[in-house]
């Protein structure tokens, strides 16, 4: 199995010695920011994604309630990865989307 380059030595290891990692320990370590950046494929239409940040920002402004922009599909669990593209984004308030789990439910 290649070895993503963009993982420290200490993250390379056990992919190394076992051909695997869990999914979580490919973003231990790295900021916020670096995990959206490798996230975000090239085909990711980035004006939409912009426009969804910048209407969170209008509501909250305008309502007086701290909108924030949720990821469905979480960036970072231990279950499944998403990307940080626009199907992928939803708006909720602060509140609420601080109390999520970023977590994934399969449905049947």
């Amino acid at each position: 199995m290649e070895v993503p380059s963009f993982l420290s030595q200490k993250q390379q290891a056990p992919i190394k010695k076992n051909g695997f990692a869990p999914i979580n320990d490919w973003y231990k370590g790295m900021s916020r920011a670096n995990i959206i950046v490798r996230t975000t494929p090239k085909w990711a239409d980035r004006k939409a994604i912009k426009r969804i940040y910048l209407l969170a920002k209008q509501l909250s402004i305008n309502s007086g309630i701290k909108y924030e922009v949720d990821h469905l599909i979480p960036l970072k669990s231990n279950n499944v990865c998403g990307l940080h593209v626009e199907d992928n984004l939803q708006i909720v308030e602060r509140s609420k989307n601080r109390g999520l789990k970023p977590e994934f439910q399969y449905i049947e």
